[in-house]
């Protein structure tokens, strides 16, 4: 998987990277999920009325490493207020200030990490020699 957990002292720290934007956000939605997930995934029982599966996120920020930790801050926020986790996520629109994604979700019952937040501590999105993506990212456990 393109992403790495880095122990931290206080906090869960992590080293996320991508051929490009798209995989380097993507590859941090997934770092999220797999911190999230419990470790047997049980479905939730399916609701009464017709079920959601996608999450709409469309979001704007002055810069890459902003619009990273928003966009995944989001993700975070979604998955509580809606117990579920994410299994994809597809672009529509995704530049360097502005994304809008579609995330396929998965109800779940409980979740195996509580994840408050991603800080922009450490944070920096920035483009290494060999032409990947990569960013640290610090998470508010």
């Amino acid at each position: 998987m393109p992403y790495q957990i880095v122990e931290h002292t206080a906090d869960m720290r992590m080293r996320v990277w991508g051929k490009d934007l798209e995989e380097l956000f993507r590859a941090g939605v997934s770092a999220v999920m797999e911190l999230i997930k419990p470790e047997k995934t049980r479905p939730a029982p399916p609701p009464a009325g017709p079920s959601l599966k996608t999450r709409q996120v469309v979001l704007a920020s002055q810069d890459t490493t902003s619009l990273l930790v928003d966009f995944l801050n989001a993700v975070i926020t979604s998955t509580h207020i809606n117990k579920e986790i994410y299994t994809q996520v597809k672009f529509a629109r995704l530049s360097p200030t502005e994304l809008k994604a579609e995330l396929a979700a998965e109800k779940v019952e409980e979740f195996k990490e509580d994840i408050k937040a991603v800080t922009y501590h450490e944070a920096e999105v920035k483009q290494a020699a060999s032409g990947d993506w990569e960013t640290v990212l610090v998470f508010d456990i």
